[in-house]
């Protein structure tokens, strides 16, 4: 069975996750959390969750892990992709005759 930490955040609705079989212990996650919700546990070698209501659900500490092993469920993730910027006469990348 698979190992996990896992702590509620500030808001209930949110839950943070560590799958430790994921965990290589790159310490990503504690330097990426600007709320330290995270604690080093050196000689086990695994990272704590230590004051998840701190947690802003920010997704750094997601973002920074590279197995995928850190999870908040709950959390909305979106792939923003850029508007086009339209200049005053509706033109998209195109410049108005002159």
């Amino acid at each position: 069975m698979t190992e996990k930490a896992k702590a509620w955040t500030r808001v209930d609705q949110f839950e943070v996750t560590i799958d430790r079989e994921k965990c290589i212990f790159c310490l990503n996650c504690f330097e990426a959390c600007p709320q330290e919700v995270y604690d080093i546990d050196y000689e086990n070698k695994k990272i704590d969750i230590v004051l998840p209501k701190e947690c802003l659900i920010c997704l750094h500490c997601e973002e920074a892990c590279p197995t995928g092993a850190i999870f908040i469920k709950g959390a909305i993730r979106k792939q923003f992709k850029p508007t086009p910027v339209k200049d005053m006469w509706g033109w998209e990348g195109i410049k108005p005759p002159e």
